[in-house]
């Protein structure tokens, strides 16, 4: 099995990582300690029914957005476990997917015999969700046998481009019509200051077959304990997703920690603040970088940043690994090639570091 992603820093040495879309601050020290007495509690089996945390997301939720239903909620180990889950139990046989994008989307439909259905982000206008893009998009969902799904990410992953709730709609309305899932991964959208702007939680009871992922991993700065959730009104569809799990899915240090990170609200406007100066920091500084032809900027807090090599440019990663940095070469992401890579956005002083390591190649 070959590993595509950012993070693996077990077989390298890496002193700065920027290949994954982490919190800088790192895990909110509160949900760190209740982690681990998470730990010291692990005598007992979890929690089976995840009660607490249910309850927490639930508060959560009502607070930011609007009011949600308990058994709408299923937790997984991450977004992506559920992602799996949803195409084992769905089972479509098509999935249109807006290009390029996190890969686990399309690997999780060719594994239950899906056809991928990819509709491509325009290069040229910064692979922005353009309204040309939408319409294709909604000629894709209408020609799509029913039963089909849809992801969408929010912002995307690579490039940070958000859509708005009101397109969202549409393309909700357009999967309502033709009886497909559409399902948003909206794991990086807690990194926006408008968040309310882009979510789709409000509109849970709109549209029965919309399903949302959300998850601790990127916001809460805690991809080692493995913990995310999915949202829908469709009880069919989470009673389905529930039977594929053993009865603790979900182990005690993740629960506690969950909890606890919900209620840092303080933490996550700090995170906002430093991500949106450090970005503009960053964006500002990657053109004269050696090698980079160009930055790709859409309107975005998102905590990362996808950029374009100059042809015949030497493989960045591999002379930055040279002086231990990770960065994500994305050439694996349908849509694009070996001359583009993604950072994410660190604090200042580990930024000017990545640019003195950068400046010496």
């Amino acid at each position: 099995m070959n590993y595509v992603h950012g993070g693996d820093v077990y077989r390298r040495a890496v002193d700065l990582d920027y290949s994954v879309n982490i919190n800088p601050l790192g895990m909110p020290p509160r949900a760190c300690a209740a982690a681990k007495h998470g730990v010291d509690q692990s005598t007992a089996y979890p929690d089976w029914k995840v009660e607490k945390l249910r309850d927490a997301v639930v508060s959560f939720l009502n607070r930011k957005f609007a009011p949600v239903a308990p058994e709408w909620i299923s937790f997984g180990n991450g977004a992506a476990d559920l992602i799996y889950r949803l195409m084992q139990v769905l089972r479509p046989q098509q999935v249109v997917v807006a290009v390029p994008a996190f890969a686990e989307y399309s690997v999780a439909a060719e594994r239950v015999g899906a056809q991928v259905v990819p509709v491509y982000l325009p290069e040229a206008d910064d692979f922005s969700f353009t309204p040309a893009v939408e319409a294709e998009f909604i000629r894709a969902i209408e020609a799509a046998p029913s039963g089909s799904a849809v992801f969408l990410c929010n912002p995307n992953n690579p490039d940070g481009n958000v859509i708005r709730a009101e397109v969202l709609q549409r393309i909700a309305a357009a999967c309502e019509a033709h009886r497909s899932w559409l399902i948003v991964d909206e794991c990086f959208l807690p990194f926006l200051h408008s968040e309310i702007n882009y979510s789709m939680v409000p509109s849970l009871r709109a549209f029965p077959h919309l399903v949302i992922l959300r998850a601790f991993t990127k916001i809460y700065g805690m991809p080692g304990l493995r913990l995310g959730y999915m949202l829908t009104a469709a009880q069919v569809l989470t009673d389905a997703v529930r039977a594929t799990m053993t009865p603790w899915e979900i182990n005690l240090p993740a629960q506690l920690a969950g909890v606890a990170a919900l209620e840092e609200r303080e933490f996550v406007e700090k995170t906002r603040a430093l991500i949106r100066a450090e970005r503009a920091f960053l964006v500002q500084t990657l053109p004269s970088l050696p090698y980079v032809e160009k930055v790709y900027v859409p309107v975005s807090d998102a905590n990362f940043i996808l950029f374009r090599t100059e042809k015949g440019a030497p493989d960045l990663k591999g002379r930055l690994l040279e002086r231990s940095v990770l960065i994500r070469a994305c050439g694996n992401y349908e849509g694009l090639d070996e001359r583009y890579y993604r950072i994410c956005v660190r604090t200042h002083e580990e930024n000017l570091e990545l640019i003195r390591r950068w400046r010496s190649l």
